[in-house]
């Protein structure tokens, strides 16, 4: 029996027809399931349980922990998208405030921010060692004077009068560098902090040859770098030691000790200065070519 071509195309709108349906209601279905699990998470984000309740520092030794837990807390205030409240521990932004941390206080080497539980937040610091200071004016007659850390890296400011304090990191008075920094002679460099010296490779060599020097009965106190190569060792009554890193400082330093035991140099010591000057009578003593040491005596 045939059926009829109308009835064929009432059945197969009827189909099409549920089937329509059935995806609205699914879609329906779909979008107030999603309603409701974006409810419920702004419910649980509000939730005080998930919400930043105390942030611990520790490593500080300078810097305040209040100062610094008062970064971390400006993160821990205001919402995402105005629903979700940035004091929830899941979205507390923890590498922007590591980056905002060490941007504010130049003097932390290292930050670590971390979650500890659900509702606390610590942060590690690790401040920089001084290691030199670095001052705007050779004669260290004003008080424009900044601590280095080990990598040459200038990051605090301080005054002249911390070349009588003791170093926790060497035990030793912190020596002076003058130089080194890109337009130390223009007025626009308003504060070199966040600078490096430009001789930072070969920075602690600088400070172990000083050492050596003053363990020479040579009263070394500053460095005066004059380009990426070459640089001064400053003594206290004025004379000056002349040095390139372009060669090992160790055979620099080993040089200088030969040209000041040597009979020639004693012999012209003795007639400029008494044997108690510190300097031994020169004005300087020049090491930047090799074996060879070329030396000025006062007049």
């Amino acid at each position: 029996m045939l059926r009829s071509p109308h009835r064929v195309n009432l059945k197969s709108q009827r189909i099409t027809q549920k089937r329509r349906r059935g995806i609205i209601i699914r879609l329906v279905l779909f979008f107030v399931l999603l309603a409701v699990l974006a409810s419920l998470a702004v419910v649980l984000m509000r939730l005080d349980a998930f919400k930043v309740q105390e942030i611990s520092v520790t490593g500080n030794r300078e810097i305040s922990a209040d100062d610094i837990r008062g970064v971390a807390e400006e993160y821990a205030t205001g919402s995402v998208g105005f629903i979700f409240p940035k004091s929830n521990i899941l979205l507390y932004p923890v590498s922007t405030v590591e980056a905002s941390l060490n941007s504010k206080f130049p003097q932390l080497s290292e930050v670590l921010v971390t979650r500890t539980g659900l509702s606390a937040i610590h942060v590690q610091v690790l401040e920089r060692q001084p290691r030199a200071m670095w001052c705007k004016s050779e004669s260290l007659s004003d008080d424009e004077c900044f601590l280095i850390d080990e990598k040459g890296y200038i990051y605090s400011k301080t005054t002249p009068d911390v070349l009588a304090v003791t170093s926790s990191a060497t035990s030793t008075p912190l020596i002076y560098f003058y130089g080194g920094v890109d337009d130390t002679a223009s007025s626009s460099l308003s504060s070199p902090i966040g600078a490096t010296l430009r001789t930072t490779s070969h920075f602690l060599d600088i400070l172990a040859l000083v050492k050596n020097i003053q363990d020479s009965k040579l009263d070394a106190f500053g460095v005066l770098i004059v380009d990426n190569h070459e640089f001064s060792v400053l003594l206290s009554d004025g004379a000056e030691l002349l040095f390139s890193d372009a060669r090992p400082l160790d055979e620099s330093f080993a040089n200088l000790k030969t040209a000041l035991s040597s009979d020639a140099f004693k012999a012209t010591s003795s007639k400029a200065t008494s044997a108690t000057s510190t300097s031994k009578g020169f004005e300087y003593i020049d090491t930047r070519f090799g074996n060879k040491v070329f030396f000025k005596m006062k007049q």
